[in-house]
């Protein structure tokens, strides 16, 4: 990745100043406009370095970031830049010159932008250089395309300024769609609730409306780009190029020499995600490809839009490059063709990857163990496949069929550090301590020093019994990453078995002030609320919580709250049970609800992890009504019975505590 990030950004850059120089801007112009677009990207970033380093959703919401402090700022400056220095510039002799000017400003200022970008990727800097080099790149010469041909085209007085504002509102838009699609994706980002609400009224996915976003908003940009490119096709270019290579260089042919390819692998590509999508029965493919092929397809059309009439080739030379251009054309059609039957396995088995995903999304474990398993048939070495039927497994309690799927994926993938710690998951689910213990030292090993590893570790030796060296791990988690989702949550888990439960609070409160949409945490909150006898606290965290149909427990704790508070809450978990698998913890709902009563109801749990389940809930609804012997003593039983790793473990203790008991 990183030798591909020093050939394909340099590549992209020089691709872009190639086009520019093609459409009639000399040397001399198109440097001096870089240079004043990377010093105005270098004022911008001064004036918004104090915005930008605190740019995340504990201070502004991503729509803030997106259109304020992005698209309606760069935009306006790229156009002022234009205005001030491009229209007056000496060498500046006509409109075709302004407009190509403004692509040059803006590649000087996507350049600068890049830098800020990648001081601040850490490691990943070479993906994040590659993508951008496919996307915001071009994206930004498009917009200052757009935005010199309104800036060259202004008339003076009134007209001239509304028209400059109204292309500057329309540029900023556009941009402001495109950054809100990348703030609102990042890891923690909080899109506003109407957003989310509309883009659940429309049965859709977040992550695929967002890529949806952003490929709109690279479309529309690539077309007001060639839109302008085109408008300039038959304007004249004052200083026509001298030279048999300049002339060649700026003529038709060689045009669609450069673009063609350009254009058909993009279209290539296209078509190919429109296949994938169809197959997996999904538009997240399309989608995923138009990201990338958008901004090559639009550089395709505009090097042949762009040639000026002047610099043509002699009609041998044309029917000589056209006929490589063909040759190009076919070649990129029978790789395609060639490569579609050795990828038609690998589709197959997606698509049967994301049936079983829709099943497991839906609590179906068998019929999306099924599928996963007819994916294996067809493609038996996929380890993407192997664990997810090990993550179907282990969510139906088949943990044994779990372990060798993910011990099948690590003989193939060693270090792959994600496998370890599924696998430590695994066990930590079957009450193995000790072995989840040696699957994060496994993935530590491969990757030291890791927050999330470090504080999952501690939690596993937390339940194993090592509350000093739990500490010490969530201390060197917390060193690494204090404001880490994972690295609060399970510091909260220690706080709580120490019976601090003033610090579990904080711990959550700094997360929850984080992302309030983290409903794991909400949930984990409400339980502390809960065990410090807030029963009114805890029912507000179990709503905030209770947004997955398939997931039951959140409703249970708040149906324990409601007793603890005195309030009646059958009716509400009632309609919440009516909305959830008919499976396990439903028989726990129905004990709540008087329907099935205590013994029937640990005779449906098939382990001792749900029947420790039916003695914990069973106790804390009994609390007012049996006597404080009578509750620690089902209490304590619960404790016997629970894994270590359970909530209601930790529950049963924490009662235990508050009981005096």
């Amino acid at each position: 990745m990183t030798l591909l990030a020093w050939v394909m950004a340099p590549a992209a850059a020089a691709l872009l100043a190639l086009l520019l120089w093609r459409g009639g801007l000399r040397g001399r112009l198109l440097l001096d406009a870089f240079a004043i677009g990377a010093t105005l990207g270098a004022a911008v970033a001064v004036a918004l370095a104090p915005f930008a380093l605190r740019a995340n959703p504990l201070h502004f919401s991503p729509q803030t970031l997106a259109f304020l402090f992005a698209g309606l700022p760069e935009e306006g400056v790229k156009m002022i830049g234009v205005a001030a220095f491009l229209r007056a510039h000496y060498l500046a002799r006509d409109r075709r010159e302004i407009v190509y000017a403004a692509g040059a400003l803006s590649l000087g200022f996507a350049a600068l932008e890049n830098i800020f970008y990648l001081a601040n990727a850490g490691s990943g800097w070479a993906a994040l250089a590659v993508v951008r080099a496919l996307t915001a790149m071009p994206f930004h010469v498009c917009e200052g395309l757009a935005g010199g041909f309104v800036v060259a085209s202004l008339r003076p007085g009134a007209p001239g300024v509304v028209a400059a504002v109204a292309g500057w509102l329309g540029l900023a838009t556009i941009h402001g769609v495109y950054d809100f699609a990348v703030f609102a994706g990042a890891p923690g980002a909080v899109p506003p609730a109407a957003f989310q609400q509309a883009v659940a009224a429309l049965g859709l996915d977040l992550g695929t409306t967002l890529r949806g976003l952003l490929a709109g908003a690279q479309g529309a940009a690539a077309l007001v780009a060639i839109a302008a490119v085109a408008a300039l096709r038959n304007a004249p270019v004052v200083a026509s190029p001298t030279g048999r290579l300049a002339r060649w260089a700026r003529g038709r042919t060689i045009g669609w020499l450069l673009g063609g390819p350009l254009a058909a692998a993009a279209l290539v590509a296209g078509l190919g995600g429109l296949f994938a999508s169809v197959v997996l029965e999904s538009a997240d493919a399309i989608l995923g490809v138009a990201l990338y092929a958008v901004m090559p397809l639009a550089l395709g059309v505009m090097f042949v839009v762009a040639a000026p009439p002047s610099g043509s080739l002699s009609r041998r030379w044309r029917r000589g490059f056209a006929g490589v251009g063909l040759v190009a054309a076919l070649a990129l059609g029978l790789a395609a063709m060639v490569w579609a039957p050795v990828q038609w396995r690998d589709l197959t088995a997606l698509r049967l990857e994301a049936r079983g995903a829709r099943f497991a999304a839906s609590g179906d474990y068998d019929h999306a163990i099924e599928a996963y398993s007819q994916a294996l048939a067809t493609a038996p070495d996929r380890i993407a496949t192997l664990s997810q039927r090990a993550a179907a497994y282990a969510a139906a309690k088949s943990y044994p069929a779990a372990l060798a799927d993910l011990d099948a994926a690590l003989r193939r993938a060693p270090d792959n550090v994600g496998l370890w710690a599924q696998r430590a998951n695994v066990n930590r689910q079957r009450n193995d301590p000790a072995a989840c213990v040696a699957d994060y030292d496994a993935a530590l090993k491969l990757k030291p020093g890791d927050a999330e590893l470090l504080a999952s570790r501690g939690q596993a030796r937390l339940e194993a019994g090592d509350a000093k060296a739990a500490y010490d791990d969530l201390a060197a988690a917390s060193r690494v990453a204090p404001d880490n989702a994972v690295v609060r949550r399970i510091f909260a888990v220690w706080d709580v078995d120490a019976g601090d439960l003033d610090a579990a609070l904080r711990d959550l409160n700094a997360r929850l002030h984080a992302d309030p949409f983290d409903s794991t945490a909400a949930f984990q909150r409400g339980r502390v609320w809960l065990y410090k006898g807030e029963p009114a606290q805890a029912l507000a965290d179990f709503a905030r919580a209770d947004t997955d149909p398939a997931f039951l427990y959140p409703a249970l704790w708040r149906f324990l709250a409601r007793v603890q508070q005195g309030q009646d809450g059958t009716k509400e978990l009632a309609d919440r049970l009516a909305r959830a698998p008919d499976k396990w913890p439903a028989p726990v709902a129905q004990m709540l609800l008087g329907k099935l009563s205590f013994d029937a109801t640990r005779a449906r749990a098939a382990n001792d992890g749900e029947r420790c389940e039916a003695d914990f809930y069973f106790a804390l609804s009994q609390l007012k009504t049996a006597s404080a012997d009578e509750s620690a003593a089902r209490l304590r039983q619960a404790v016997k019975e629970c894994p270590t790793g359970f909530i209601e473990y930790e529950g049963a203790k924490a009662e235990l505590r508050r009981l005096g008991r």
